[in-house]
């Protein structure tokens, strides 16, 4: 099992995604202790983001990093502005 860290970014869009759709936060926060267990099982990402994968939720994307056994969750941003 993997650990999980996450930036303050995220941290913060997930306190606002808390309040505006919690549907959405639940669904994240199950595939979060999901990801502790099989990070591999993301969409990895090319080019300058390479080495960084990624889970979609509907219109948002969630990316990270794997390193040794640390799982870093960078951000949660929408599709369109993601990349």
């Amino acid at each position: 099992m993997y650990a999980i860290s996450w930036s303050d970014e995220f941290h913060r869009s997930m306190k606002r995604l808390k309040k505006k759709d919690p549907v959405l936060f639940q669904r994240i926060v199950k595939k979060l202790r999901d990801l502790a267990k099989h990070p591999e099982s993301a969409k990895p990402l090319r080019n300058i983001l390479k080495n960084h994968r990624r889970i979609q939720f509907g219109h948002f994307v969630v990316k990270f990093t794997v390193e040794e056994n640390i799982v870093k969750i960078m951000s949660l941003d929408h599709h369109d502005s993601a990349y």
